[in-house]
């Protein structure tokens, strides 16, 4: 880390590349497992083409796994309300309607803290004044950058 530089998770943001791949690929396999066992359209769609959590062990493996969509979720959530049986999770704050529609989760912890990354690299820091200039409707981006700003101390 250089004098005067600022990171909002400086351990993280600053992996040599080797660190980072390693890291990314320790985080998928405990991602994939989570998810596997815990949102049952996850385990479902890697079961139609014989994939199991043990498969994907780099980020180039999630090429195994058959992607879903965006254009798939209006559909597979009509089937299987709310979320589609993708929501791993046994409760989320704050639920939100996309076009299509598509419902979609609000998990703060991790949705904040990507947004309040996001900020600080781009020069805000705490105590900085902020104006979201998205709306706050039934869509996500307008919480997400409030709730990421507050995380980051601003105003």
């Amino acid at each position: 880390m250089k004098e005067g530089e600022v990171y909002y998770d400086a351990a993280r943001e600053t992996m040599s590349p080797d660190e980072r791949k390693r890291y990314v690929n320790e985080s998928l396999r405990d991602i994939v497992q989570y998810a596997y066992h815990n949102a049952p359209a996850v385990k479902e769609k890697m079961g139609r083409v014989g994939v199991t959590p043990s498969d994907i062990v780099t980020a180039k493996d999630l090429e195994k796994i058959p992607i879903t969509r965006k254009d798939d979720f209006s559909e597979l959530q009509k089937l299987n309300p709310p979320f589609g049986g993708f929501l791993g999770i046994p409760h989320t704050k704050t639920v939100f309607v996309s076009p299509g529609p598509i419902y979609e989760p609000e998990i703060p912890e991790v949705q904040f803290n990507a947004v309040a990354k996001a900020l600080c690299a781009a020069g805000f820091r705490q105590g900085d004044v902020v104006t979201v200039t998205v709306s706050f409707h039934l869509v996500p981006a307008a919480a997400h950058f409030a709730g990421g700003a507050e995380k980051l101390g601003l105003t």
